[in-house]
Formats: structure tokens, C-alpha cells, sequence
């Protein structure tokens, strides 16, 4: 006897559509770490509603949000360390895109300022109401 389908109250099965690859022209907020998962997800929610051509990417370790630091525009460093070298080599050449690094709260210790002012990029903070 064939089979009639899912039995009545079974979900359907569906394979997920994959995200489209990232525009290469498309501005990158990059989320350097895993911490403050909410403060990216926030972000990417309000921008998807008013500038949907921005991209926001949250790194899944450190590690990696140092690796994907060339492909940035703006990058919020969170707790990863900004070494002077990755931020040079980010913001270097034709390809170098990355412009700004903006960290929310008083602490910018993880990042090479002189190395980012060197290299043309702009390092700014967001105080939170306690600092």
C-alpha cells in the first residue's frame, strides 16, 4: 500500500534556502567575537529594517574576527584584541576596507589606536550610561 503523505498534525519537511553569498560591495559591520551576542543580533535587526544593504557578520571566535578584519568596514572589537599588524594590513591597498573601529563601552586596551590612526582608521567609542 503507497503512503499518503506526513500523518495529519506532522510538520512538513523543508530544506532551508541558503543565505546568498555577501555582496562585495555591500558595507560589513563586523562583530569581531562570540561576546554580546544580543548587541549583533540587535544591530543586524535595525539595519535590515532601515538599510538593508548593509551586511553585519558576528564572528564565531576571536580568532576569527581577527581573520575576517580585511573584509570590514566598520569593526566593533568586543573583547578580541586588535593587534597593530591586522588592523595595517585591514586598512592597506586597494582591497583594505576597513575604516573604522568602534567599540561599545569606555575600553579600547584591545586595540592598537596608534597603529589604526596610522593606517587611516578611525577609532571611536560608545560610553555606556555608567562611564
Amino acid at each position: 500500500m503507497a503512503s499518503a503523505g506526513p500523518a495529519i498534525g506532522t510538520p512538513p519537511t523543508t530544506t532551508p534556502t541558503p543565505a546568498p553569498p555577501p555582496s562585495p560591495s555591500a558595507f560589513r559591520v563586523l562583530f569581531c567575537g562570540p561576546d554580546m551576542a544580543h548587541g549583533a543580533a540587535a544591530t543586524a535587526a535595525a539595519l535590515a529594517a532601515d538599510a538593508p544593504s548593509i551586511q553585519v557578520v558576528r564572528a564565531a571566535s576571536r580568532a576569527e574576527g581577527v581573520a575576517l578584519l580585511p573584509s570590514a568596514d566598520l569593526a566593533v572589537p568586543l573583547m578580541t584584541v586588535l593587534p597593530g599588524p591586522a588592523i595595517a594590513a585591514a586598512a592597506a591597498g586597494a582591497g583594505g576596507r576597513l575604516r573604522t573601529i568602534l567599540q561599545y563601552g569606555a575600553g579600547l586596551e584591545g586595540v592598537d589606536v596608534g597603529a589604526a590612526v596610522a593606517s587611516g582608521v578611525a577609532v571611536r567609542n560608545i560610553p555606556s550610561a555608567a562611564t
